[in-house]
């Protein structure tokens, strides 16, 4: 028993005794000397050595009292403000406008220590006497906090936390009474996967796997299984399924021969450094719907019938994603996959699919063409080109002192009403028609 005590990793073992006897007792006593109907609940139990180490207590302001139990040891208790408050502030009627703990009354502070003095009675019986010295071992220096949570008409009323020497206590065994049997939830179910088997295979291998392939399961054996789930992997036994069983004397080596002739030299040119990989491919039926009898069955080692389950889809998984399905055969002695659908080729079909069903793209824009298929619209006459200025002979040189002959005289202003005269695009071509190739204004102005 003093090993339980002095092992903080142990204080679950006796939890049920602190919950039982403690705890109960402290709640009974809160409602008790108050005369109200609180809710009390054991929030938690700790050994910190100070309410700032403890997240549930830091922030908080609290009255505390300490009563001796000798052997210089003493037991401490502390109770919030707010509970203190809803008590005095709220229930007595106090004169204060605004609760402050630091100026309780004389007389309040009386009742809240005899408050604690009826806690400490309550529990006396509890606590090992000074007189018990064989019971009290002093290399034990650890104290144990009982935090408990107050709430009065659903409304949180505050906390009370009371700490205890751990070599005052002596926990005792607590019976515990089965509420439940097992055979209540034989029938209920729960989903798990199991594993039949594990295979090593190269990359190559795996990216060449095709619809009809048969992969052996070489870490595998017919007579055993494994159970998977988040937290537990189990092996177990099997009753093989004689259905299972193909044979693999009747296999054709002139096809396999022939093949190897046909695409061999292909899959060789086409082999990168890293198709010789070898990759873990394991074998697995996902979500396997068991009872709890079955999976207590599993547990005490019995022999289980899979046969039904056997006969459902299995899945090639490589790290967790399924890269194939496929059907649990035997051979010889392990299990095997015959592949009935590839994720890879699926992929593959469906894009090919949506290629072939892709609508054809427009031809481009051809005028020839768009000029037939619509005979009303003339076509367009080709705008002809203005000719270039024929090769003079260069200006003689202009005597010093002649003067450039005087510019153009600038057009009349436009009377102010007068209306414009119209644009129009087709004079300039029709003129152009009319002339050919004559010249519409003079050149020499832009020789120099």
């Amino acid at each position: 028993m003093q090993n339980i005590k002095s092992d903080k990793e142990n204080l679950n073992i006796t939890f049920n005794w602190f919950d039982s006897e403690i705890a109960s007792r402290i709640i009974k006593a809160l409602s008790s000397y108050w005369e109200i109907n609180f809710n009390v609940m054991m929030n938690e139990i700790n050994d910190y050595e100070s309410i700032k180490e403890d997240p549930v207590l830091k922030g908080e302001l609290f009255y505390t009292c300490q009563i001796p139990i000798k052997n210089k040891q003493h037991i401490t208790l502390r109770i919030s403000s707010d509970f203190i408050r809803i008590i005095f502030h709220d229930t007595f009627g106090s004169n204060y406008p605004v609760f402050d703990l630091e100026k309780l009354t004389e007389l309040e502070r009386t009742i809240l220590n005899n408050f604690f003095e009826f806690i400490v009675k309550n529990i006396d019986d509890l606590i090992i006497k000074e007189t018990e010295t064989d019971k009290i071992d002093p290399l034990i220096k650890t104290s144990l906090n009982f935090v408990f949570l107050i709430k009065n008409k659903d409304i949180n009323a505050g906390k009370f936390a009371i700490t205890i020497p751990l070599n005052r206590l002596e926990p005792k065994p607590v019976t515990l009474e089965n509420n439940f049997e097992f055979e209540d939830f034989i029938n209920n179910f729960a989903y798990v996967d199991i594993i039949a088997g594990l295979s090593k295979i190269s990359l190559d291998d795996l990216k060449n796997l095709d619809i009809e392939d048969i992969l052996v399961l070489e870490t595998s054996d017919i007579k055993k299984m494994t159970l998977k789930t988040p937290t537990i992997t189990h092996e177990f036994k099997v009753n093989p399924e004689p259905s299972l069983m193909i044979d693999t004397s009747k296999d054709e080596e002139g096809d396999e021969t022939e093949f190897e002739n046909e695409k061999g030299d292909y899959m060789l040119d086409n082999k990168s450094m890293w198709d010789d990989i070898q990759i873990e491919v394991s074998a697995e039926f996902k979500r396997v719907k068991m009872t709890l009898g079955e999976l207590k069955q599993i547990s005490k080692g019995l022999v289980i019938d899979l046969g039904p389950i056997m006969n459902n889809e299995i899945s090639l998984l490589v790290e967790n994603k399924t890269v194939a399905k496929g059907e649990l055969v035997i051979i010889n002695d392990k299990y095997g996959v015959k592949i009935t659908e590839v994720y890879a080729k699926k992929k593959e079909e469906k894009e090919t699919a949506q290629e072939q069903t892709k609508a054809p793209e427009p031809p481009a824009h051809n005028p020839s063409s768009s000029a037939q298929q619509n005979p009303q619209t003339p076509p367009q006459k080709p705008i002809p080109q203005r000719p270039s200025a024929p090769n003079r002979p260069a200006p003689a040189p202009r005597p010093q002192g002649a003067q450039r002959p005087a510019p153009r005289p600038a057009p009349a202003p436009r009377p102010q009403g007068a209306p414009n005269k119209p644009h129009n695009q087709a004079a300039p071509q029709a003129q152009s028609e009319n002339k050919g190739n004559k010249e519409d204004f003079d050149y020499s102005n832009f020789e120099e």
